[in-house]
């Protein structure tokens, strides 16, 4: 709840899904979730009255009310889903139909509420043009609702040798990256979606690494479907 109060307007179109798909739509947990919140925050700012310069309490108190309300609505989901998938189609109009629907089938539906549109472009584009034996390797900034600052590695490629996630841990433990998150996903037509968060345990990690990591991972990948 802190990281929504903060991070998010929930007047913006289908962010309910995002909110349930992370808190759940039990209505008793979300309140226990609310009130646990408050103490937490009561309990390590004493000066909460006279050191509240962004309001947290308010905006928590108003997200707060607003997902319980939308909850209650009847349809909301169905609702808030539609308007989640005209966010997209009107953002991501240069891809056909049938594409932007196979992403959401691979990244989901609350994903796309706040990704940022240039990395979905990115990767809609590498699921559109991958070729057999080919691999893509995107990395892009990524804030997680811990807080934390991560970066997101989605690496698309199409091929039917298995080994494919093993390759790839192996690369990130090699040059210190941990691993908090990794889905892994094949459509039916035998495209490979991966997608992974990632931190680096040096702190001043460049661009320049950055893009190291995802050249590595293309060209052992691309072996890898060869040998």
């Amino acid at each position: 709840l802190s990281f929504f109060a903060q991070n998010r307007d929930l007047d913006h179109g289908g962010l309910i899904l995002e909110v349930i798909s992370v808190l759940g739509e039990d209505l008793n947990r979300i309140k226990m979730l609310y009130l646990l919140t408050i103490s937490d925050y009561v309990a390590v700012n004493p000066d909460r009255n006279r050191n509240d310069p962004d309001n947290f309490l308010l905006k928590l108190s108003n997200i707060f009310l607003g997902i319980m309300i939308k909850i209650l609505q009847e349809n909301y989901k169905e609702e808030a889903e539609r308007e989640a998938r005209e966010r997209l189609d009107g953002l991501m109009s240069e891809f056909e139909p049938a594409l932007r629907e196979l992403y959401i089938s691979l990244v989901g539906l609350p994903y796309t509420i706040h990704a940022e549109p240039s990395h979905m472009k990115k990767q809609l584009s590498a699921i559109k043009d991958i070729r057999q034996g080919e691999v893509v390797a995107i990395l892009s900034p990524f804030q997680d609702y811990d807080f934390e600052r991560y970066q997101e590695l989605v690496v698309v490629s199409r091929g039917d040798k298995p080994g494919i996630f093993m390759v790839i841990t192996a690369i990130l433990a090699n040059r210190g990256y941990d691993v908090h998150r990794a889905k892994i996903k094949t459509t039916n037509d035998g495209i490979i979606f991966d997608r992974f968060l990632i931190k680096s345990a040096d702190e001043h990690t460049s661009s320049k690494m950055f893009n190291n990591l995802t050249e590595e991972i293309r060209q052992k990948l691309q072996g890898f479907f060869v040998d």
